[in-house]
């Protein structure tokens, strides 16, 4: 279509610096020199928290350039005039924010932001075949949507700065609570769609092999396994290449069998099509990756009915109950200066039996 970005305008798009995305995120303005461009660039590791207040007035101003624009040169004739001017009423449009809700995010709240994200992630037709080959080999011809869990798994290098993580008998400790805790919902959707098999499948992803090592012994353990409370089929992919990492730059360094970056986007993509399968989704909001799942699926692209998800960040437990490095709430500052407060202890222990 005429909106789609090739390769090269990205190669020769202007690249926002810092106070340029600054300017954009706290007033919509494009840096000077650059309003009449088609492409421009910004880093998205400097968006804000919040929307700012004139972010998506300064797009309509935008919007209404390209419109008049369309309109000079075509007379008022150009039949895509009528659709754009009723899609630009829904740019300011915002999803009402539940206020209960202990984790944001930028965008949570914007059909802008969705809808920017939709269009970045769509594959193009041999990509788009290539998932669906893998899909295919990945969920069971009788797989239930209603009866499935998802449970994506950022470990590695997430693990060492940016959140806190968990054990993966902990993770199952999750997917029990969820039991628990839906189950009217549950044996409401077994009635409804004739579910004679009750076993619940869990779509479990993850860019680390230990995580897969940890399920293992997991699932030697009959009493680990006793500890969940419903019988279930752990539903993998085959197809991860697992970089352990969710950093780009590091994807080559970090696999093993010469994957290209395309290829190891297909797998990360292929286990977050996996991942719109399941009814019920766990996932660490301080995850990028994770946040983008929950904006396809509760934005309505999964394959149940509607999606019930939580970010661990809002779990009921504090077991469970994540911190990002970033989080401010009491809880986790407390966290926070205790591991301050071991690592300072391990520290003076290492330099006293130094000096002995």
């Amino acid at each position: 279509t005429p909106c789609t970005i090739t390769e090269a305008e990205l190669a020769a798009a202007h690249t926002m610096d810092r106070g340029e995305a600054r300017r954009l995120f706290k007033f919509g303005e494009i840096p000077p020199g650059h309003e009449s461009d088609r492409v421009v660039v910004s880093n998205f590791i400097l968006r804000p928290k919040h929307t700012p207040p004139g972010l998506l007035e300064g797009i309509l101003n935008y919007t209404d350039i390209i419109i008049d624009r369309i309109r000079e040169a075509t007379g008022g004739s150009d039949p895509r005039i009528e659709l754009m001017e009723r899609s630009k009423a829904v740019i300011v449009d915002e999803t009402p924010f539940d206020k209960d809700r202990k984790y944001y995010y930028f965008g949570v709240e914007s059909r802008t932001h969705h809808a920017a994200v939709f269009y970045a992630m769509r594959p193009n037709p041999y990509y788009a075949e290539k998932l669906e080959e893998i899909h295919n080999k990945i969920i069971p011809e009788d797989f239930n949507p209603e009866l499935s869990f998802g449970l994506p798994i950022r470990a590695s290098d997430k693990c060492l700065m940016e959140s806190e993580c968990l054990a993966f008998p902990q993770y199952m400790k999750i997917m029990g609570q969820i039991w628990n805790t839906h189950q009217e919902v549950i044996d409401q959707s077994v009635i409804v769609h004739g579910a004679i098999d009750r076993t619940t499948s869990i779509v479990l992803t993850t860019e680390s092999q230990s995580v897969l090592r940890d399920k293992e012994l997991f699932e030697k353990n009959a009493t680990l396994r006793a500890t969940v409370p419903f019988q279930y089929q752990f539903i993998t992919n085959d197809h991860d290449i697992m970089q352990s990492t969710g950093l780009p730059k590091n994807f080559i360094k970090n696999t093993n069998n010469a994957a290209s970056l395309d290829e190891i986007m297909l797998s990360a993509m292929s286990s977050l099509k996996a991942q719109l399968m399941a009814k019920f989704t766990v996932g660490n909001c301080c995850s990028n990756f994770h946040l983008l799942l929950f904006d396809f699926l509760q934005d309505g692209c999964g394959a149940a009915k509607d999606n019930i998800g939580q970010c661990l960040q809002d779990n009921e437990d504090p077991e469970f109950r994540l911190c990002c490095m970033w989080s401010k709430t009491e809880e986790c500052t407390i966290k926070s200066e205790a591991r301050k407060a071991e690592n300072e202890q391990r520290e003076a222990e290492k330099k006293a039996l130094g000096k002995a």
